[in-house]
């Protein structure tokens, strides 16, 4: 029987029995103590981020009472397995568990909520499972990203960093990347419905990124930035149904943006000097080998290319002919692993980018949760592109593979619940 309240249909399904309370918070403690050791995976607590990831994985499988197997992990298994098979240099577990844990990350975001026999999650919470998987490891990195921002003050380490669990010397780029996630979340929210408070909020995160991207002196966090900023207004103003909201959301950017003109051009609390004087200065914008015109990623990139053919079995021998990644997810998986994790990667990819797009453009989901899907997968395809993500930053790729689990789930539910005749209201939502 439906059920409808003033003739409207009610927010979220019509669901066709009714789920035990006990049951529906008894999944929600699960949920919040799983999501606690993603954190803390993402935080790289102790420096045991794999452990967190597989100690999940357990308390998981057994607080979980049904669990589904859908073929688009296969890509991720035959990823793994050529990284293994054709892994240069001695292996060890920890390693082996780096490797493992791409199709765990999928395998565990697609079952978070499984509907079977009378039990039905609501629009709501599928939604909202969404945003937690991209929440928890943006604020988890964001985290350590602050950590090791406030332990390095005054160590002297120039543009690299110490890491605050190791103690050990951390690239720059490395670092960086802690704070990529947390941008494309923080545009989203701005670039949405949602209120002043966590837009300011927003503003204060992308303000603590930018000042340590400035000692960084890295470029793609500014790349991304930009790409996600130009995207996220784009996304708003087309897709948006509030366009009231929509017009004084673009009024306060460009206030806020006439304002940080204004302290870098009148030196206003040495904002100037500060952003002159800064490595990200000194590198970029300076006739230096390391600066804008002394880049070579794209002769690089075309290095990896013109010898795609030679060594289709891996072994890093273009890395070890130029002594640089291509700086390309697809390219450095190539020369490392050969050429079966390249297809796998490219199958992976392909389906990724497919799932994503038709996310985005369904308006079943709210405006909020497609906008955040939005801009943080556009921080991830270009950090795919312009960085070695399977080299040293594989936490990125985990991250990815849980959203896209996670966002298969929600479309799978709500495929079931259309084909069952159920019924969605399609209202406005934050």
């Amino acid at each position: 029987m439906e059920n409808r309240t003033n003739g409207q249909f009610d927010r979220g399904f019509v669901p066709t029995k009714i789920v035990a309370v006990k049951s529906e918070r008894l999944s929600s403690v699960c949920l919040a103590v799983f999501f606690m050791m993603l954190f803390l995976f993402s935080l790289e607590f102790l420096e045991k981020n794999y452990l967190w990831m597989y100690l999940a994985f357990i308390f998981f499988i057994i607080t979980t009472r049904y669990v589904r197997f859908s073929w688009d992990v296969l890509p991720l298994v035959m990823l793994s397995v050529s990284m293994l098979i054709f892994y240069v240099g001695d292996i060890n577990i920890k390693e082996a568990m780096r490797i493992c844990s791409f199709p765990l990350c999928y395998f565990i975001g697609s079952n978070l909520l499984v509907e079977k026999d009378n039990r039905r999650w609501s629009l709501g919470k599928q939604e909202k499972v969404v945003k937690r998987s991209i929440y928890v490891f943006a604020f988890g990195s964001f985290l350590h990203y602050l950590l090791n921002f406030f332990y390095n003050i005054g160590s002297g380490t120039d543009r690299n960093a110490l890491d605050i669990w190791s103690g050990a010397v951390r690239s720059a780029t490395n670092q960086a990347i802690l704070g990529l996630l947390v941008i494309g979340v923080a545009i989203a929210l701005i670039f949405s419905n949602r209120g002043f408070w966590k837009k300011a909020l927003s503003i204060v995160m992308l303000i603590f990124v930018i000042s340590y991207a400035l000692t960084l002196a890295g470029r793609t966090i500014f790349v991304i930035l930009l790409a996600c900023g130009v995207v996220g207004i784009i996304h708003m103003w087309i897709k948006n149904p509030n366009r009231t909201k929509s017009f004084w959301i673009c009024c306060f950017i460009f206030l806020v943006i006439l304002v940080a003109l204004a302290l870098f051009t009148f030196n206003i609390f040495g904002v100037r000097d500060l952003i002159t004087s800064s490595n990200f200065y000194e590198r970029f914008f300076k006739d230096t080998e390391t600066g804008l015109k002394g880049t070579n990623r794209w002769e690089q990139k075309g290095y990896y290319i013109e010898h795609f053919f030679d060594n289709i079995f891996g072994g890093l021998h273009s890395y070890n002919a130029i002594g640089a990644s291509a700086h390309d997810i697809l390219l450095d998986a190539h020369d490392e692993y050969g050429i079966f994790a390249f297809a796998s990667l490219i199958v992976f990819l392909g389906m990724s980018l497919y799932r994503t797009i038709k996310f985005i453009k369904d308006d079943t989901f709210s405006f909020g949760t497609r906008q955040l899907v939005l801009c943080v997968s556009i921080a991830f395809w270009l950090v795919f592109f312009l960085e070695p993500v399977l080299r040293g930053m594989t936490w990125l790729f985990c991250a990815f593979c849980f959203m896209q689990g996670a966002i298969k789930n929600a479309q799978k539910n709500v495929k079931k619940h259309m084909l069952n005749g159920e019924i969605y209201q399609n209202s406005i939502r934050r």
